[in-house]
């Protein structure tokens, strides 16, 4: 089930794209920019940058945890050195 298949519809008429459906649990660059409020170029040379997170490679395609970027942007959108040692303190943490 995509992203984008579960876009609603706001009072202007513009889709909004901010949040993935409960059910998803990984998601694309895409997916991911329009998440942030980015545009899918952007995202993928901050990721050049290492300025977001690193996801996942299933097979050939990049994905992103849904719960990581929540995260993430709740932590202030940090590096991703920064990001790392902060994701692993809190999968670590009881």
């Amino acid at each position: 089930m995509a992203f984008e298949e579960h876009a609603s519809t706001t009072l202007g008429g513009e889709a909004d794209r901010k949040a993935p459906p409960a059910d998803v649990l990984m998601i694309s660059a895409g997916e991911a920019a329009r998440m942030v409020g980015l545009a899918s170029s952007t995202w993928w040379s901050l990721w050049s940058a290492a300025r977001v997170p690193e996801g996942v490679l299933l097979g050939r395609r990049r994905l992103w945890s849904v719960d990581e970027l929540r995260a993430w942007c709740r932590a202030g959108s940090p590096a991703r050195s920064a990001w790392a040692r902060l994701w692993s303190a809190r999968r670590a943490a009881p």
